[in-house]
């Protein structure tokens, strides 16, 4: 009998070993609602390998294909989660305007993260004043977007969720 498992030599990322380090620092996420919508499968990979984490044991967390806009017509109807990680293409000059449409119709308590592919201050600075939680310029790993929702939830500056 043998164990295929070890007759295989693992593949080594090394992007792994980083990615490694920065999960050992993070505690487990509490228990909130957490709703993501990707738009490529560089940020859609990582976002599913979120979801199967043990630091996300009792978090709720779904994700869906779809940027910005396809999250404000999902939650003109639906109850929006504690948290919604949205992915946008969109260049920074119409970013504002399709998170206008979004905050039209999320609730005031929910927290949006953007992830966006253009690394630029002034959109930077303009999403933090207008109410997004983080920006996060594309690729991300799985250890970005666990931090991401760490430092909002879990860190000492975070305000208690509940009563």
């Amino acid at each position: 009998m043998t164990n295929l498992a070890l007759d295989q030599a693992p593949e080594f990322d090394p992007a792994d070993e980083s990615e490694i380090e920065a999960l050992q620092e993070l505690r487990p996420v509490p228990r909130i609602s957490i709703q993501a919508f990707c738009e490529t499968a560089s940020v859609h990979k990582p976002m599913e390998r979120v979801v199967a984490d043990r630091r996300m044991m009792r978090a709720h967390m779904r994700v869906e294909q779809g940027g910005l806009l396809s999250a404000a017509e999902f939650y003109a109807s639906n109850p929006t989660p504690n948290l919604v990680i949205v992915e946008t293409s969109a260049e920074p000059r119409s970013i504002m305007g399709e998170l206008a449409k979004l905050a039209e119709v999320c609730d005031p308590s929910s927290k949006v993260v953007v992830i966006g592919h253009y690394n630029d201050v002034t959109l930077y600075r303009d999403l933090i004043r207008a109410g997004v939680s983080e920006y996060v310029v594309a690729p991300v790993s799985m250890a970005d977007i666990l931090s991401v929702i760490s430092n909002i939830y879990v860190s000492s500056d975070s305000a208690p969720i509940g009563k």
